[in-house]
């Protein structure tokens, strides 16, 4: 006998998914309103290609842009964020699975001896031998109705574009951690060089000194107070080398290698780059920071939504198709063949408040992760800000120190001019120098702190830390956050 219920259940199952799948439980994401100011205080570059650039091919140094690119290679604190992303990668993959059925197959043989001295349903006659073989496939699939496997890739993909903006981050620190060290191992070479140089030159005021006390026109305390002031200065030797070993093993970590020695050129090669562009708004789009920040955040929007659908039922369609039969010969005959399908419907009635505990968890988790989006926000503001501040400072610093070089200059030239014309003395002209070698000192000091500057403001502004095959390979990443951002389905109307 035919029926047709079948084929009707079918067409209603069909037409109540297809209504439903449309429908997504929870709120879509929308950007938190964050006050930016329309420009920064400090004073920002003209090139806003600049940021995204190599920056530190600004500075002009082949020596720094190889360490960069071995430090990228290299660096383990890379490899880490790098791993975490591979993942991220595979747990959106295996969130992604449960869009589609689940099919699995089922071999199975058994042989059973029963009892003849026990009521258990024998025919007379009937071999207390029984078989059955069964080979067949099975099909299940939960429908997504109110949006759960959606909500759950969203999060998933948010998660994975987070750890690719922290592993930006990482980046980011790298290249400016190596290029600050750099910068600073060069002024110690050259505070080193002016240092030497300046006790060389205390060391010919003291033997000209003894000379003159020797004949007569000095005394020894003369000698002693010049004596003091060379060993004073030869005891900030040790000092500045032992600076500069911990700076070559601080670059050497950084790039994945063991301590050593480190090449590097001179500071007075440098040039300094270009001052970044950029709006307030653009902290949202170039710090991975905020990037991540906003991530977690659109990640834990979308598990409100995953949370909201245990209040709804879940519709699971099951399908099976195989073999059955009591002795192996008969298996493939064609009256073995056995089929089901059908639909399953389940819900909960009751359970003790634990979705809704679970909903406001997701809710404060969100509210957790808006806070920190903001904070991240106006903490980057406030680093950009100080960072310009900085450089500000460090620019007048810099042109200041290059005025008083400039006047000790003059001083030395014009004492020379006078010892020539003999109207000084010679030790005149050792102070004189020696006097120009502190200011040297002392405007290198503000050189390093302005090359530092810039590195500062470009770590501020998120800017300078893709190499160009990282540019070409994330070209699509704006358009992957935009996904993430705003869910495929959040045109539609979703229950709340």
């Amino acid at each position: 006998m035919r029926h047709g219920g079948s084929p009707r259940l079918g067409l209603a199952v069909a037409t109540l998914a297809l209504a439903l799948a449309a429908c997504t439980t929870g709120p879509d994401y929308q950007r938190p309103d964050v006050p930016l100011p329309a420009a920064w205080r400090g004073n920002a570059g003209d090139d806003a290609g600049l940021v995204n650039a190599r920056w530190w091919q600004g500075f002009g140094d082949p020596a720094l842009e190889a360490l960069i690119d071995e430090a990228i290679d290299a660096n383990q604190d890379l490899a880490v964020a790098a791993a975490r992303i591979e993942q991220y990668a595979a747990r959106l993959g295996a969130s992604e699975s449960a869009r589609y059925p689940t099919v699995g197959y089922a071999i199975g043989g058994t042989r059973e001896l029963r009892s003849q001295e026990r009521p258990n349903g024998l025919r007379p006659g009937q071999s207390p031998t029984l078989s059955n073989f069964e080979l067949g496939g099975n099909v299940s699939w939960e429908l997504d109705l109110w949006g759960r496997v959606r909500r759950s890739n969203e999060a998933a993909r948010a998660e994975l574009l987070a750890s690719q903006e922290a592993r930006r981050g990482v980046m980011l620190t790298v290249v400016a951690d190596v290029a600050a060290g750099y910068l600073k191992l060069l002024e110690i070479d050259q505070r080193l060089a002016l240092v030497e140089d300046k006790l060389a030159l205390r060391r010919k005021a003291l033997a000209l000194m003894d000379e003159k006390r020797k004949g007569g026109s000095a005394t020894r305390l003369d000698v002693a107070r010049l004596q003091s002031a060379v060993e004073e200065q030869a005891a900030a030797l040790p000092e500045i080398r032992r600076e500069m070993a911990v700076a070559e093993h601080t670059l050497a970590q950084l790039l994945g290698r063991p301590p050593g020695a480190i090449v590097r050129r001179s500071i007075d090669a440098l040039t300094l780059p270009s001052l970044p562009a950029g709006v307030p708004a653009d902290v949202l789009v170039r710090r991975p920071d905020v990037a991540a920040a906003e991530q977690a955040l659109v990640a834990a929007n979308a598990r409100i939504g995953v949370a909201k659908t245990a209040y709804f039922p879940t519709l699971s369609l099951l399908g099976a198709i195989g073999l059955a039969a009591d002795d192996l010969q008969w298996l493939f005959a064609e009256t073995a063949r056995t089929a089901s399908l059908g639909a399953a419907l389940a819900g909960t009635v009751f359970d003790g408040g634990r979705t809704a505990a679970n909903v406001r968890e997701s809710e404060a988790v969100r509210a957790e992760a808006q806070a920190q989006f903001v904070k991240l926000v106006q903490t980057a503001l406030l680093e950009v800000e100080n960072a310009l501040a900085t450089r500000v400072l460090a620019d007048e610093r810099e042109a200041v120190g290059d005025r008083r070089v400039r006047a000790l200059a003059d001083v030395r030239d014009l004492t020379r001019a006078r010892l020539e014309g003999g109207q000084a003395q010679r030790i005149e002209l050792f102070n004189a120098e020696i006097d120009l070698r502190d200011a040297e000192i002392a405007r290198l000091e503000y050189r390093r702190d302005r090359l530092l500057a810039m590195v500062g403001v470009y770590k501020a502004m998120g800017g300078g830390w893709m190499r160009e095959e990282e540019q070409r390979r994330d070209a699509a990443t704006p358009e992957r956050q935009a996904r993430a951002l705003v869910p495929a389905d959040s045109t539609e109307q979703a229950p709340k």
